[in-house]
């Protein structure tokens, strides 16, 4: 893994880092709220790190964590320097909150890295690796609006077969709901379009679709 600090080649921007433990309760907006795999944290140190793809290399990157029940929120940008050759890196976090940070884990937290710009919406995200011994399998985190059914899809590579999502175990599912699985045959496949769909009352909703870029380290 490497070091950002060491290597200089992903800064965070100058005052750009903002938390916030709020009294009441985020509610995102977005479909992709997440895209993680998740490790314990077994030293008091956070650990966030990031696959940045070369494709990435010159641009500004934004890494947003947001609470299953909205009540912790935080967002970062990231310089990409010209001449990044991609791969996985640490991400300077410098939380207020540390002891905080380290209850959010598994699906209790949804950390996301998309390409640009904070509050620019972008499609384009690449994972984040959430705590130290990270797992092999990435999730998606995903705000349904409470749908009873949720799957997602590869529609550029029909070899892999669609995934069955489940319903995060918490009783405040406020920021998001679902928690979906990848198969590991998926972390080769990067770029990776992944589409989903939702059932709410036998009722299919919209088909969203997003482009993730993964890590087989």
């Amino acid at each position: 893994m490497l070091s950002a600090q060491e290597h200089g080649k992903i800064k965070l921007q100058e005052n750009s880092f903002t938390e916030v433990v709020n009294e009441a309760a985020e509610i995102s907006g977005s479909r992709l709220v997440g895209l993680a795999r998740f490790g314990q944290w077994t030293t008091d140190a956070i650990s966030v790190s990031a696959h940045i793809p070369k494709e990435w290399s010159g641009a500004s990157a934004c890494l947003s964590v947001l609470s299953v029940d909205g009540f912790y929120q935080s967002q970062g940008t990231y310089n990409v320097s010209d001449d990044w050759s991609g791969g996985n890196t640490l991400l300077d976090y410098p939380t207020k909150n540390p002891r905080h940070v380290r209850e959010l884990q598994n699906d209790g937290v949804a950390p996301l890295l998309t390409r640009g710009l904070c509050g620019e919406g972008s499609a384009d995200s690449s994972l984040v690796f959430w705590g130290e011994g990270t797992g092999e399998r990435a999730a998606l985190l995903l705000n349904t609006s409470r749908a009873e059914e949720t799957f997602v899809y590869f529609p550029n590579n029909p070899e892999v077969d669609d995934v069955s999502c489940d319903v995060v175990e918490f009783d405040n599912r406020t920021a998001f709901d679902t928690v979906c699985v990848l198969p590991k045959i998926v972390a080769s496949l990067s770029p990776l379009v992944a589409g989903t769909v939702s059932f709410k009352r036998g009722e299919m909703g919209r088909e969203v679709e997003f482009t993730l870029h993964l890590s087989d380290e």
